[in-house]
């Protein structure tokens, strides 16, 4: 009957992978999957978005907002006024949750699994911002998030585990975030683990509960 909203991670991840299912096999669906599809972005997630963390400032911002995003993306040439009010209220809830996360430094207060997570996800919502859009609204932009690329190369041990702070699990695994700020950065030298840990996990590269 819904994404169970009482844990809104639920409804971001699920409005996520149907956004990407419904954009990525529009002309492979069925009319009844396409609508069935649609109702659901429409209903279970935008339509629901002030019970979300929308004044959230950990990564349940980023996952979520995420996720609607590419929701309203998916389905805005039909759903124009939902979507744009969605748009409109999710900027600067995620450019204020960014800012508490990134500013000044790129340092991640959750450390390095929610980085993954939760910057894995913000990276996708800021690449479907500029490629639907043309831009992300300044929140590529903002302090710290491109720095915070540099911070997560050497979150890395030589012991073959993490800085595990906050609540982050001690062991590494492959991070595609870090592919967003090489890119963006030309700075290759930030791939260096990403090399170390695909030569090492092979096939099983990324290799993390959340990719």
């Amino acid at each position: 009957p819904d994404w169970h909203p009482s844990h809104y991670l639920d409804v971001g991840e699920m409005a996520f992978a149907v956004a990407v299912g419904y954009d990525w096999f529009y002309y492979d669906l069925t009319l009844a999957e396409r609508k069935l599809a649609h109702k659901c972005l429409k209903e279970f997630a935008l339509a629901t978005y002030a019970m979300g963390p929308m004044d959230n400032l950990t990564n349940w911002n980023q996952v979520c907002l995420c996720g609607l995003s590419c929701a309203a993306i998916a389905i805005y040439e039909k759903d124009k006024a939902i979507c744009r009010q969605f748009m409109e209220a999710m900027l600067p809830s995620n450019k204020t949750a960014m800012e508490s996360m990134y500013a000044p430094d790129g340092i991640y207060p959750e450390g390095y699994t929610y980085w993954t997570y939760g910057t894995g996800m913000e990276t996708i919502l800021l690449t479907a911002l500029e490629h639907a859009f043309g831009t992300t609204n300044g929140l590529a932009e903002t302090e710290g998030f491109m720095e915070t690329g540099k911070y997560m190369l050497f979150m890395n041990g030589t012991t073959g585990n993490s800085f595990s702070y906050s609540d982050a699990q001690l062991g590494e695994f492959g991070k595609v975030a870090m592919y967003y700020f090489a890119n963006k950065s030309g700075d290759l030298s930030l791939l260096a683990n990403e090399k170390r840990l695909r030569d090492k996990l092979g096939n099983e590269y990324p290799g993390d509960q959340y990719r």
